[in-house]
């Protein structure tokens, strides 16, 4: 059975969009995404599988839609 990833767009500036992000509903990590450059990082410095799973998938997202999503999914 796979791993069910979900994230939350907690802020979103000219600077920086942030989601809380986490394994199964649980929302103990922070991503920021530096919306000009597309790059990503976790806030507490573990690029894991994890936050690079539901990096892909957010970026994904807004490069077809043009926006950051308010929330994703992602089930690996």
């Amino acid at each position: 059975m796979g791993r069910l990833i979900t994230a939350r767009k907690i802020g979103e500036s000219p600077d920086e969009v942030r989601y809380e992000f986490g394994l199964n509903k649980r929302y103990d990590r922070i991503l920021v995404i530096d919306p000009r450059t597309m790059r990503a990082r976790a806030e507490n410095g573990d690029f894991n599988w994890v936050a690079s799973a539901i990096a892909a998938k957010i970026l994904k997202t807004r490069q077809v839609k043009g926006t950051f999503p308010a929330s994703m999914i992602f089930v690996g």
